[in-house]
């Protein structure tokens, strides 16, 4: 019985101490969170640069001292746990609901009107846009890309900038860009976006807006490689608005032909083209939602320049051909000589097509030049077979039949292979 009332009282001990650990805590709490509240309070009041006399309505605490509010924090009352959380002190609370209230954007900030479309009456503005070609550089038939250095220059009608000129400064005047509307248009066969080094805007006294920049790009393009090494190009680059700009403009031909920089011919990197001219192009493409848009599209016709094809590849190819055609100068019984002149032409004409294999586009259609190669393959390869036939019947009982073959071929094979690559001309549209 004494055992028991002795742990009783062991247990109500325990828990008066816990209970009394627990109230020092939450004391200690309370009073760091008033310390808290004050010193947040007083930030506030350094940083708006607000003072007492600014703020009648303040309360007491946000008109003290942060060294007094510290010091009546320290000796504030304790408060219950978990007493107010949840929301501020009250001597910020009405703070903050004036700011949010009496808060508006400054002047600098509002946005400015020139900044609108022009359009009038909700119809698109007509921007007519046209191109200047600087450069062009590295066009590559296996990846189907071009490098252009080009001006882009566009003008349309801004009605708000009309102004009456001055006699004494008659020159138009100047803007930057971000202070007027203008078009944003995107090249989008462009493998990446289009990189901008110099722009310029101006505005005629009757509200026309001139704007040019200079822009540099790597494009993709669609190359029809058919007639390669004498084929044309058709470099296309296609010019739409920016797609949050969808509707506001749209764009029409410029009267004036495309030209480029009269030194195109001394500096231009194109060593196996020749620039033929440049062409726009505007239509309406109706997109896969349904909606229509306006798109330009400026073509590039440039053509090559096959001559090295000619001599490094065709005419080298005629000459091993022509070569293998020597064995129809030997006679019948030699064949030793005979098959060393045709293995020897056949290796040849493999290792050159090797060699040159890197100067040829991989496309997956025949080109000319695969079609000359091929051919210059098989009529090589004919006279091997010609010259195996002459030896068999050389050798049988009738040799005579043997130089009736020989006479056949030695004319025979040369006027099937120029039938044969005149063929290819006509079907590849060369002639």
């Amino acid at each position: 019985m004494g055992c028991g009332e002795a742990r009783r009282g062991v247990r109500e001990k325990a828990d008066e101490a816990r209970v009394r650990r627990r109230g020092i805590g939450a004391a200690w709490r309370a009073r760091w969170f008033a310390i808290v509240s004050a010193a947040v309070l007083a930030g506030a009041i350094a940083i708006t640069g607000r003072g007492a006399a600014a703020q009648p309505n303040a309360s007491e605490a946000a008109r003290m001292p942060l060294s007094r509010a510290l010091m009546n924090a320290e000796h504030a009352p304790a408060r219950r746990p978990g007493a107010g959380a949840g929301r501020p002190p009250p001597a910020m609370a009405p703070r903050m609901e004036r700011r949010i209230e009496t808060y508006q954007a400054p002047d600098d900030q509002r946005l400015d009107p020139l900044l609108d479309p022009p359009t009038a009456g909700g119809a698109p503005i007509a921007v007519t846009a046209t191109a200047h070609i600087i450069n062009l550089s590295e066009i590559n038939e296996v990846a189907e890309t071009f490098h252009v250095d080009a001006y882009l220059m566009m003008h349309w009608h801004d009605a708000r900038l009309e102004y009456a000129p001055d006699p004494a400064s008659p020159g138009m005047r100047v803007y930057k860009i971000g202070e007027i509307w203008i078009p944003t248009v995107e090249l989008i066969n462009a493998t990446e976006p289009r990189e901008r080094s110099d722009t310029a805007l101006q505005v005629a006294p009757n509200g026309t807006v001139f704007y040019v920049e200079r822009f540099a790009a790597t494009i993709t393009s669609a190359f029809a490689l058919k007639r390669f090494p004498f084929d044309r190009q058709r470099l296309v680059m296609i010019i739409h608005p920016f797609a949050g700009d969808l509707g506001q403009f749209n764009f029409t031909d410029d009267p004036h032909p495309i030209v480029t920089s009269r030194e195109f011919q001394l500096y231009s990197s194109l060593a196996s083209w020749d620039l033929q001219g440049v062409r726009s192009h505007v239509q309406q493409v109706q997109l896969p939602n349904g909606m229509t848009i306006s798109e330009i599209n400026f073509r590039i016709n440039v053509q090559r320049r096959y001559k090295f094809y000619v001599w490094k590849v065709i005419v080298p190819l005629l000459l091993m051909v022509g070569l293998s055609w020597m064995v129809f100068a030997i006679e019948p019984g030699d064949l030793g000589n005979q098959l060393q002149i045709a293995v020897t032409t056949v290796l040849t004409v493999i290792a050159f097509g090797f060699a040159i294999a890197g100067n040829l586009p991989r496309v997956p259609y025949l080109t000319y030049i695969d079609a000359f190669f091929l051919c210059c393959y098989i009529f090589v390869f004919l006279a091997i077979v010609e010259l195996m036939a002459v030896h068999v019947a050389h050798r049988g009982p009738n040799p005579e039949r043997a130089r009736r073959i020989r006479r056949a071929a030695r004319w025979g094979v040369p006027a099937a292979f120029a039938i044969s690559n005149a063929y290819l001309l006509w079907q590849f549209g060369i002639v």
